[in-house]
Protein backbone atom coordinates (compact mmCIF):
# COMPACT_ATOMS: atom_id res chain seq x y z
CA UNK A 1 0.00 0.00 0.00
CA UNK A 2 1.65 3.65 -0.80
CA UNK A 3 2.00 6.22 1.45
CA UNK A 4 -0.66 8.47 -0.37
CA UNK A 5 -3.18 5.82 0.21
CA UNK A 6 -2.08 4.50 3.92
CA UNK A 7 -2.52 8.41 4.83
CA UNK A 8 -5.80 8.74 3.24
CA UNK A 9 -7.40 5.88 4.97
CA UNK A 10 -5.88 7.00 8.47
CA UNK A 11 -7.90 10.60 7.72
CA UNK A 12 -10.73 8.35 7.90
CA UNK A 13 -10.14 6.45 10.53
CA UNK A 14 -9.52 10.05 12.55
CA UNK A 15 -12.69 11.30 11.35
CA UNK A 16 -14.92 8.34 12.24
CA UNK A 17 -12.86 8.10 15.70
CA UNK A 18 -13.85 11.42 16.21
CA UNK A 19 -17.19 11.46 15.25
CA UNK A 20 -17.87 8.43 17.77
CA UNK A 21 -16.42 10.10 21.04
CA UNK A 22 -18.83 13.00 19.54
CA UNK A 23 -21.66 10.87 19.72
CA UNK A 24 -20.81 9.13 22.75
CA UNK A 25 -19.94 12.75 24.92
CA UNK A 26 -23.29 13.27 23.23
CA UNK A 27 -25.23 10.39 24.89
CA UNK A 28 -23.62 11.14 28.32
CA UNK A 29 -24.51 14.74 28.70
CA UNK A 30 -28.21 13.77 27.27
CA UNK A 31 -28.47 10.98 30.40
CA UNK A 32 -27.06 13.67 32.55
CA UNK A 33 -29.17 16.56 31.32
CA UNK A 34 -32.46 13.73 31.78
CA UNK A 35 -31.44 12.90 35.24
CA UNK A 36 -31.04 16.63 36.97
CA UNK A 37 -34.75 17.59 34.83
CA UNK A 38 -36.92 14.98 34.53
CA UNK A 39 -35.37 12.44 36.73
CA UNK A 40 -35.04 9.63 34.36
CA UNK A 41 -37.84 8.04 35.62
CA UNK A 42 -35.99 6.11 38.39
CA UNK A 43 -38.92 5.72 41.58
CA UNK A 44 -37.34 7.39 44.30
CA UNK A 45 -38.86 5.26 46.93
CA UNK A 46 -38.45 6.44 50.74
CA UNK A 47 -40.69 3.60 51.78
CA UNK A 48 -43.50 1.52 51.26
CA UNK A 49 -46.49 1.67 53.25
CA UNK A 50 -49.07 -1.46 53.94
CA UNK A 51 -51.97 -2.28 51.46
CA UNK A 52 -54.19 -1.63 54.01
CA UNK A 53 -52.83 1.52 55.77
CA UNK A 54 -52.59 2.53 52.08
CA UNK A 55 -56.79 2.29 50.58
CA UNK A 56 -57.97 3.57 53.90
CA UNK A 57 -56.33 7.07 53.21
CA UNK A 58 -59.04 9.51 52.28
CA UNK A 59 -57.79 9.28 48.82
CA UNK A 60 -59.65 6.28 48.35
CA UNK A 61 -62.31 6.90 50.95
CA UNK A 62 -64.78 7.26 48.09
CA UNK A 63 -63.16 5.57 44.46
CA UNK A 64 -64.51 7.64 41.48
CA UNK A 65 -64.22 10.32 38.89
CA UNK A 66 -63.63 13.64 40.47
CA UNK A 67 -63.79 17.21 38.18
CA UNK A 68 -60.92 19.51 39.13
CA UNK A 69 -61.70 21.96 36.33
CA UNK A 70 -62.51 22.69 32.97
CA UNK A 71 -62.03 19.07 31.51
CA UNK A 72 -60.02 18.20 33.69
CA UNK A 73 -60.61 15.33 36.46
CA UNK A 74 -58.81 13.29 39.02
CA UNK A 75 -59.79 9.16 38.57
CA UNK A 76 -58.95 7.55 42.03
CA UNK A 77 -59.72 3.39 41.83
CA UNK A 78 -58.53 0.79 44.16
CA UNK A 79 -57.61 -2.74 42.37
CA UNK A 80 -58.28 -5.93 44.44
CA UNK A 81 -58.61 -9.44 43.52
CA UNK A 82 -60.70 -9.64 41.36
CA UNK A 83 -61.90 -6.49 40.19
CA UNK A 84 -61.26 -2.80 39.89
CA UNK A 85 -63.73 -0.12 41.78
CA UNK A 86 -64.70 1.52 40.12
CA UNK A 87 -65.09 -0.99 37.49
CA UNK A 88 -66.64 1.27 34.82
CA UNK A 89 -65.67 5.14 34.67
CA UNK A 90 -67.30 8.01 32.58
CA UNK A 91 -65.74 10.75 30.59
CA UNK A 92 -66.45 13.51 28.13
CA UNK A 93 -64.02 13.76 25.24
CA UNK A 94 -61.16 15.85 25.25
CA UNK A 95 -60.79 14.96 29.36
CA UNK A 96 -57.81 15.27 30.53
CA UNK A 97 -57.30 12.77 33.19
CA UNK A 98 -55.03 12.16 36.45
CA UNK A 99 -55.33 8.60 37.89
CA UNK A 100 -54.41 7.49 41.19
CA UNK A 101 -54.60 3.85 41.57
CA UNK A 102 -53.70 1.62 44.44
CA UNK A 103 -53.66 -2.25 44.61
CA UNK A 104 -55.65 -3.50 48.36
CA UNK A 105 -54.01 -7.13 47.85
CA UNK A 106 -51.22 -8.50 45.65
CA UNK A 107 -49.71 -7.51 42.73
CA UNK A 108 -52.02 -6.05 39.82
CA UNK A 109 -51.81 -4.38 36.10
CA UNK A 110 -53.59 -1.67 34.72
CA UNK A 111 -54.05 -1.82 31.03
CA UNK A 112 -56.39 0.55 28.91
CA UNK A 113 -57.06 -1.21 25.48
CA UNK A 114 -55.74 1.20 22.64
CA UNK A 115 -54.06 3.89 24.32
CA UNK A 116 -50.35 3.87 25.95
CA UNK A 117 -51.99 3.18 29.22
CA UNK A 118 -49.92 0.15 30.88
CA UNK A 119 -49.55 0.53 34.57
CA UNK A 120 -47.77 -1.92 37.18
CA UNK A 121 -50.00 -1.66 40.58
CA UNK A 122 -47.63 -2.55 43.76
CA UNK A 123 -49.11 -2.82 47.01
CA UNK A 124 -48.24 -0.54 49.49
CA UNK A 125 -47.29 1.89 46.95
CA UNK A 126 -49.61 4.69 44.86
CA UNK A 127 -49.42 4.15 40.66
CA UNK A 128 -50.12 7.94 39.25
CA UNK A 129 -50.24 8.94 35.57
CA UNK A 130 -52.29 10.90 33.22
CA UNK A 131 -53.93 9.99 29.72
CA UNK A 132 -55.74 12.45 28.11
CA UNK A 133 -58.96 11.06 25.90
CA UNK A 134 -60.05 12.62 22.56
CA UNK A 135 -61.40 8.99 20.63
CA UNK A 136 -65.24 8.27 21.68
CA UNK A 137 -66.40 4.69 22.51
CA UNK A 138 -65.51 2.24 24.75
CA UNK A 139 -62.04 1.12 26.13
CA UNK A 140 -61.60 -2.02 27.97
CA UNK A 141 -59.79 -2.05 30.89
CA UNK A 142 -57.79 -5.12 32.21
CA UNK A 143 -55.66 -6.47 34.88
CA UNK A 144 -52.61 -8.24 32.67
CA UNK A 145 -50.45 -9.46 35.98
CA UNK A 146 -51.49 -12.80 37.37
CA UNK A 147 -53.35 -12.22 40.65
CA UNK A 148 -55.15 -15.29 41.09
CA UNK A 149 -57.52 -17.85 40.04
CA UNK A 150 -59.96 -15.33 38.58
CA UNK A 151 -57.70 -13.13 37.13
CA UNK A 152 -59.67 -13.48 34.10
CA UNK A 153 -62.14 -11.74 35.59
CA UNK A 154 -60.52 -8.95 36.56
CA UNK A 155 -61.78 -5.97 33.85
CA UNK A 156 -62.93 -2.79 33.71
CA UNK A 157 -64.47 -0.37 31.37
CA UNK A 158 -64.07 3.75 30.25
CA UNK A 159 -66.46 5.09 28.03
CA UNK A 160 -65.67 8.44 26.04
CA UNK A 161 -68.67 10.56 25.21
CA UNK A 162 -69.39 13.30 23.45
CA UNK A 163 -69.73 16.36 25.52
CA UNK A 164 -73.33 17.24 25.24
CA UNK A 165 -74.22 13.56 25.75
CA UNK A 166 -72.01 13.21 29.00
CA UNK A 167 -73.87 16.76 29.93
CA UNK A 168 -76.62 14.30 30.35
CA UNK A 169 -75.11 11.55 32.02
CA UNK A 170 -74.17 14.03 34.91
CA UNK A 171 -77.32 14.98 35.50
CA UNK A 172 -78.78 11.04 35.38
CA UNK A 173 -75.92 10.53 38.34
CA UNK A 174 -76.93 13.78 40.12
CA UNK A 175 -80.63 12.59 40.05
CA UNK A 176 -79.51 9.13 40.93
CA UNK A 177 -77.74 10.23 43.82
CA UNK A 178 -80.67 12.40 45.20
CA UNK A 179 -83.09 9.31 44.95
CA UNK A 180 -80.04 7.42 46.95
CA UNK A 181 -79.77 9.95 49.62
CA UNK A 182 -83.48 10.30 49.91
CA UNK A 183 -83.90 6.19 50.39
CA UNK A 184 -80.80 5.92 53.00
CA UNK A 185 -82.69 9.14 55.05
CA UNK A 186 -86.23 7.05 54.80
CA UNK A 187 -84.51 4.15 56.34
CA UNK A 188 -82.79 5.77 59.30
CA UNK A 189 -85.90 7.28 59.97
CA UNK A 190 -87.62 3.83 59.50
CA UNK A 191 -85.36 2.22 61.60
CA UNK A 192 -84.99 4.76 64.40
CA UNK A 193 -88.45 5.31 64.59
CA UNK A 194 -91.03 2.71 63.19
CA UNK A 195 -89.41 -1.01 63.36
CA UNK A 196 -89.93 -1.18 66.81
CA UNK A 197 -94.16 -1.75 65.51
CA UNK A 198 -94.24 -1.51 61.76
CA UNK A 199 -92.36 -4.31 59.47
CA UNK A 200 -90.79 -3.38 56.42
CA UNK A 201 -93.49 -5.99 54.70
CA UNK A 202 -96.10 -3.56 55.81
CA UNK A 203 -97.50 -5.74 58.66
CA UNK A 204 -97.89 -4.40 62.11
Amino acid sequence: MDQNRHEAIAKWERRWLALSGLLALLFVLLIAYSLAIEGGHIAQRSGRASPEELTSHELFQDPGVRAMGPNRFQVTMVAQAFSFDPAEIVLPQGAEVTFFVASKDVLHGYQLQNTGVNVELIPGEIASFRATFDKLGEFRVTCNEYCGIGHHNMLGKVTVLPASQYAQYQRAEVSAQAAGAEDALGESVYTANCSACHQASGQG
